[in-house]
């Protein structure tokens, strides 16, 4: 696999994935992290869940482990309101705010057992923060050994004037890494001109044994670097 590293609490994210700790105004609705502010009125509500890492207290009591969506987002204060915790937060308390599409079921845990094997989520995240008028990989997965049933990727661009994104799925024979093929289903449309806090997901489909996959990102018509955020889960049968 190339370009890729596992997510990680505390790396810095543009768009998907963040983390901090609770300075102010706790209860079970509503805490303030002055680290979050200035991303815009209602930035996070409805389409962030709120998780909580680890109580202050060093204990794990409640609500150590609970995620809660968030409804309300103050800019200027940093200040949180969302579903209610089965306990207050506690200053000190550390939080990770984290996008719909990541926060979906048990996306970043879970085993599954089914009659033919066992399905196994494993998570990815990468961050390329050098992409001007170039075309990157952005994951590249090889089914050696295991059949890898979904593979779901979601990632985020920033407002660019003139940017212009094309994302491609291509396959090819594991360690093969001069015939890939461009996957015509799901097509995949560029993205001219990203809407402001843009985020988009894809379903790829399976990768059968003894081939890999890798997702690609082109862009061009833009004048300055352009970060991209973005994170994957793999469904593999072993």
């Amino acid at each position: 696999m190339e370009n890729i590293r596992t997510l990680v609490p505390g790396i810095p994210s543009y768009g998907l994935f963040f983390e901090a700790v609770v300075d102010d105004y706790t209860d079970v609705n509503n805490f303030a992290c002055s680290a979050l502010t200035g991303f815009g009125n209602d930035y996070f509500a409805n389409h962030f869940w709120v998780w909580v890492k680890r109580d202050a207290g060093g204990a794990g009591a409640a609500p150590q482990g609970q995620r809660r969506l968030i409804t309300d987002y103050n800019s200027i204060t940093g200040f949180f309101t969302h579903d209610a915790f089965t306990a207050a937060l506690a200053v000190g308390d550390t939080v990770c705010i984290v996008h719909e599409t990541l926060a979906m079921g048990d996306l970043m845990e879970g085993t599954y057992d089914l009659a033919v094997g066992e399905l196994v989520q494993v998570p990815f995240f990468v961050e390329m923060d050098t992409i001007v008028n170039d075309v990157i990989t952005l994951f590249s997965f090889d089914a050696l050994g295991v059949t890898i049933r979904e593979v779901y990727i979601s990632m985020y661009l920033p407002l660019e004037a003139a940017a212009t994104f094309t994302p491609t799925w291509e396959k090819t024979r594991a360690g093969d890494l001069i015939t890939f093929v461009t996957e015509l289903v799901p097509a995949l449309a560029a993205i001219a001109t990203p809407a402001a806090n843009a985020v988009y997901s894809y379903k790829l489909g399976e990768i059968a044994q003894g081939l890999e996959g890798r997702f690609r990102i082109a862009q061009d018509n833009a004048g300055a670097p352009v970060t991209i955020d973005a994170f994957a889960v793999v469904l593999m049968e072993v």
